[in-house]
């Protein structure tokens, strides 16, 4: 008796909560008889009314503090791991791998992009494209990629800022901008890029420098994109502004780089040449040791013609034997600090110049020029070495 009234308790409630819910918890329907559901039209309108896609201005948004992302997902793409391909275990390399369509947000490698040129797309039964990740079929994509852009996705932001670059590029900058005030690095780098040319905005080099700088405080795999978008704004100071002083802030920042990630033998290279431009050939010298560890062995011979400029011949004459050693191919640097191939005997008159430089040293004081001799020969003092007359 007491289940029994116990369990007529329970299905009187149930029955009105159930009225309340509108009959058993149906959707209310409209007159033409669908069902009455938010649609994602709606959800982008209720986004644009609560205020999502508002962003800051280039200046704050280029000077204010930001936490450093935990993931990327969701932010660059919409890969499980964005660091993967979305069809391989392989590896992509941001800022540089292909993006699959647009529609989903799914990314691919340069290998997979190769093998299959559709981008991710395949033909039906009824021979309509339609993408493999998400089924949309081809021809709504950018629509789509749309829509996911006014609900403040960050890579369709991005994306949609890239496709409107050329319809409208004002508005194109208006997109990426959403997205880099969404903590995308990607849309960072791309937003500085755009300064830094004045494609789309006025032509500032220090807002693409803040840019540059913010974007890799985002995430520390974006720190060699960022060195190389760095080492371009530099050149740009030296070449079109005369602005040395703030060219030489950035390249001495590069040659303090302690990140092995961070640089490659391009930036090495690009640092060093406007290093040797702006007349800091020691510091260039530092910038092509780094090159020569992480694989640029040709920077060698440059890095012993350095140290020969700055009279540093013991230095020479060890990385002149370095450059033997590794066959580097004698590349010496030219006026504008890039690097040449050059000849054996060419090779052959800087080792000799070495050598007459550091005999002389031996054998000569550098107080007086006097002729040394066992005898007369004082204690070196760093390279040099002195007679009784100094």
């Amino acid at each position: 008796f007491f289940l029994l009234l116990t369990s007529r308790r329970l299905a009187g409630k149930m029955g009105k909560k159930s009225k309340r819910r509108g009959g058993g918890g149906g959707g209310k329907k409209s007159a033409s008889g669908s069902t009455n559901e938010t649609s994602v039209s709606a959800r982008v309108r209720s986004a644009v009314l609560v205020g999502k896609t508002d962003t800051p201005s280039a200046l704050e948004l280029a000077y204010s503090e930001c936490t450093p992302l935990r993931s990327l997902k969701g932010i660059v793409s919409t890969n499980d791991d964005p660091g993967r391909c979305a069809v391989c275990p392989g590896n992509i390399e941001l800022c540089t791998s292909i993006v699959c369509g647009g529609c989903c947000g799914k990314r691919l490698c340069d290998a997979c992009f190769d093998a299959d040129r559709n981008c991710g797309y395949a033909a039906d039964i009824l021979g309509e494209n339609r993408c493999i990740f998400c089924n949309c079929l081809k021809s709504q994509r950018v629509s789509l990629l749309r829509e996911e852009a006014m609900l403040g996705k960050p890579w369709a932001e991005h994306l949609y800022g890239l496709f409107l670059e050329n319809i409208s590029s004002q508005e194109a900058t208006s997109w990426i901008m959403k997205s880099a005030a969404h903590c995308n690095p990607e849309a960072t780098i791309e937003l500085s890029e755009l300064h830094r040319f004045g494609s789309g905005c006025p032509r500032d080099l220090s807002l693409a420098q803040a840019y540059a700088k913010r974007a890799r405080s985002l995430h520390a795999s974006f720190a060699l994109a960022c060195n190389t978008v760095l080492v371009g704004i530099a050149a740009q100071h030296i070449e079109e502004d005369g602005a040395v002083e703030e060219a030489k802030a950035i390249l001495f920042d590069i040659a303090k780089e302690a990140d092995r990630n961070a640089l490659d033998r391009s930036v090495c290279s690009a640092a060093a040449s406007g290093l040797v431009r702006i007349g800091e050939p020691q510091v260039s010298a530092l910038v092509h040791v780094k090159s020569f560890c992480f694989g640029r062995i040709e920077s060698a011979l440059a890095t012993c013609e350095y140290y020969f400029m700055m009279e540093k011949f013991a230095l020479s004459k060890l990385w002149l034997s370095v450059a033997c050693k590794t066959k580097s191919g004698f590349s010496l640097p030219k006026a504008d600090g890039t690097l040449e191939p050059t000849t054996w005997p060419v090779f052959k008159q800087l080792r000799d110049g070495i050598r007459s430089k550091l005999r002389k040293i031996r054998d000569s004081c550098s107080g007086c020029d006097a002729a040394l001799q066992g005898d007369t020969r004082r204690l070196c003092r760093g390279c040099r070495a002195y007679c009784y007359c100094s």
